[in-house]
């Protein structure tokens, strides 16, 4: 809804008194004996400034002294409470702003054929209104003119009429039936905001604009139809018109604003037609109802909250032309079941699929460069990160996350009543924010050794997680990662030293640990249980001894050592490097609590690197890893990201096309675009070799065509992408 910025406050700092006669300097202002005040204008005639009688039938005179009453000024009746009916005489040819606003009791009045415009608030609040007649010469009717206006029930507006101002018949909520002449041109914001009985409306083919929450919250309103000469559909136009079950739209939109559609529960289907190629944010948010949607081609990206809530869309085919997913686009879409991620996408959203509850199998194009399926489960390109698992796949069982998975992403599992338990591989490095947050029917988890970081709010409101063990490689336990948690019961080793504020908030927990460890100061320190776990023998084990930089690397670059080991007590590390090609050994630092250390690589040829752990007890084991340093690493190929067009194929002979490529590789790349000729087999240079990695193509003889671009290095290494391409008459 917009809400306006008054333009007239009705203060009456020159009203005359009934029984004083002293009047404003400013101005001179005069009285009737039958309550009307009123000033002379320059041109003589008569403008009613204030009626300070109590008739409740009033006749406005068309003459005082002789001289015309042409103007019913601001705010002239303005309250008036127990004014009933008016009889404007055919003299007047305005009625200014916030005439007869909250004239409560004011149920007919006749506007005559003189008049011309109708001020901006003119019968705001006139709940009692119930028929009012506009005259043919009437040409403007201002802003909130009819606003809440609870009895009236219909108008009809005359084809003199060119201008109807935004919020004009806002909150008409018994208004059931208008007209709206084909001289209007604009549909101005929130018109008919709340009229909450009109069932139908013809927008004639004058209109070309609809502003935001036209119809917003008109509740009766079953379907209308938008003529061709409008080209967009502004924010929340028909927002919660909840009988709203056909709408057509047709192809001179080019774009739909936010939440147009939002909480219209009885819309079954929308056809969008080719010419839309932007739709906002949550447009068909909450329309319960939608079964089935098409998105043309057109469509770039979809929003954020788009789709969400849409409870019974069960399939929805994302065109190939979309390149992002917002936020919480698919929310709480409990019906769909399946969906595919088309080629070109680059970036899906949090939450995007949050509550799709029977979503068995998330499909990705094969063509997509950086998200992967396997499974039915959403990856990134590598699957090296567990982007989204879908809710309705592995009902009651267990999901067993493949080994090549070093990371559960953010929101991974968000939501979810199924599967009831999860395996977590060894190979598993970090769990992200959020990732099981508000899984219900997680009962059991094992976390690896591996695993080094868990995010913040990563277990919050898994309300039947029953117990956890958190591994010796975690040291920290991050804000709210286990708040709303039942009663859990959670074990801590030594290896965490730092709890985060909040990181257990509203949770029944019971926690064990060790004597003197920071665990028990933590639970003491909270009021939580605390259960101590008896010392027992571990034997010392080194389970990782890694580097930040995979060898080979060159001379003089710093390279992070990285050892991870078990046992009882304090640990301490040393880190020792030895020359394959000399034999000579060199301590980079002796034994020290930290496991980590910043290797600055020396001289070039094979290297064998040590740590050496010894626990309290003065026992040491030893794990050793190979390492090369060169004089020169030789870098690999350009990468080639992603490489489109912005218009998509086929398109006619003639049209200009931009080719647009993304690549990464060592120093500046240069970028030559080719075209074969699939047909004839004839290769044609479109640009040599240039830095800008955009050409514009304009397309030439119809067929089919294979477009290509030549990614160089500083090194002279090429790389090659490609893409089809179909041009027509």
């Amino acid at each position: 809804m917009i809400v306006a910025t008054a333009t007239t406050t009705c203060t009456f700092t020159g009203i005359i008194p009934e029984n004083n006669l002293s009047v404003s300097a400013a101005e001179e202002v005069m009285k009737t004996d039958d309550g009307f005040q009123y000033k002379v204008n320059n041109n003589g005639e008569i403008t009613i400034t204030r009626y300070i009688g109590t008739d409740t039938d009033v006749d406005i005179p068309s003459k005082i002294d002789g001289k015309p009453v042409t103007n019913i000024g601001d705010c002239s009746f303005y309250n008036c409470n127990n004014l009933m009916s008016v009889t404007i005489p055919d003299s007047v040819t305005s009625i200014g702003e916030r005439a007869f606003e909250e004239c409560s009791s004011l149920k007919n009045i006749t506007i005559p054929d003189s008049v011309t415009n109708i001020g901006n608030y003119a019968f705001t609040w006139c709940s009692s209104l119930k028929n009012i007649t506009i005259s043919n010469s009437v040409t403007s009717i201002g802003n909130y003119a009819f606003y809440n206006c609870k009895s009236l029930t219909n108008i009809t507006i005359p084809n003199s009429v060119t201008s109807i101002g935004k919020s004009a018949f806002h909150g008409c909520s018994n208004l059931t039936n208008i007209n709206i002449p084909n001289s209007v041109t604009s549909i101005e914001d929130s018109m008919f905001y709340y009229c909450s009985k009109l069932t139908n409306i013809t927008i004639p083919d004058s209109v070309t604009s609809i502003g935001e929450s036209a119809f917003s919250n008109c509740n009766g309103l079953t379907s209308i139809i938008i003529p061709n000469s409008v080209t967009s559909i502004e924010d929340f136009t028909f927002a919660g018109c909840d009988s709203l079950t056909n709408i057509t739209i047709p192809n001179t939109v080019t774009s739909i604003g936010e939440f147009a559609f939002s909480f219209c529960n009885s819309l079954t289907n929308i056809t969008i037609p080719d010419s839309v190629t932007s739709i906002g944010k949550s447009v068909f948010c909450d329309c319960s109802s939608i079964t089935n949607i098409n998105i043309p081609n057109s469509v770039t990206s979809i929003e954020a909250d788009t789709f969400s809530g849409c409870s019974s869309l069960t399939n929805i085919a994302i065109p190939d032309s979309v390149t992002s997913i917002g936020e919480s686009a698919f929310y709480d879409c409990t019906s769909l079941t399946n969906i595919t991620i088309p080629s070109l996408v680059t970036s899906i959203g949090q939450y995007t699929f949050f509550g799709c509850e029977n979503l068995e199998n998330i499909k990705v194009d094969k063509d997509n460069k950086n998200y992967a399926d396997e499974d039915g489960v959403l990856f990134t390109k590598d699957k090296s990160v567990l982007v989204r698992y879908p809710g309705g796949k592995d009902k009651g069982l267990s999901y067993e996350i493949p080994s090549f998975v070093t990371s559960i992403g953010n929101y991974a599992f968000n939501g979810y009543l199924h599967p009831k338990s999860i395996i977590i591989p060894d190979s598993m490095t970090s769990i992200g924010n959020y990732a099981f947050s508000g899984f219900y029917g997680l009962t059991n988890i094992t976390i690896p050794d591996s695993v080094t970081s868990i995010g913040a709010h990563a277990f919050d409101h898994c309300e039947n997680l029953e117990s956890i063990k958190i591994p010796n490689s975690v040291t920290t336990i991050k804000e709210y990662t286990f708040s709303y948690c039942g009663p859990l019961e959670i074990t801590i080793p030594r290896s965490v030293t730092t709890i985060e504020d909040n990181a257990f908030n509203y949770c029944l927990a019971t926690i064990y640990g060790y004597k003197d460890s920071y665990a028990e100061t933590f639970a003491q320190n909270h009021s939580f249980e605390f259960k101590e776990i008896q010392e027992s023998e571990q034997p010392l084990g080194i389970t990782s001894f890694t580097a930040d930089k995979a060898s080979p690397q060159i001379s003089g670059t710093k390279v992070t050592l990285t050892a991870n080991a078990t046992s009882q007590g304090a640990l301490q590390y040393k880190f020792i490097v030895r020359d394959n090609e000399t034999g000579n050994w060199y301590k980079l630092r002796d034994f020290e609590e930290s496991n980590t250390f910043i290797w600055k690589t020396g001289n070039t040829g094979n290297k064998t690197l040590y740590v050496d752990v010894k626990d309290e007890t003065g026992e040491v084991i030893r794990e050793a890893m190979n390492y090369k340093i060169e004089t020169s690493v030789e870098a690999p190929a350009p990468k080639i990201i992603s490489f489109n067009a912005d218009k998509i194929s086929p398109q006619l002979s003639g049209t200009q096309i931009k080719l647009t490529v993304n690549a990464t590789g060592s120093g500046k790349l240069q970028y030559k675009f080719i075209i074969r000729d699939n047909k004839t087999g004839n290769w044609y240079k479109l640009r040599d070799y240039a830095e800008s990695n955009i050409f514009t193509w304009k397309t030439g003889n119809e067929g089919d065509k294979t477009l290509y671009v030549d990614v160089k290095d500083e090194n002279g290494k090429i790389t090659r992408e490609s893409m089809s391409y179909t041009v027509k008459k």
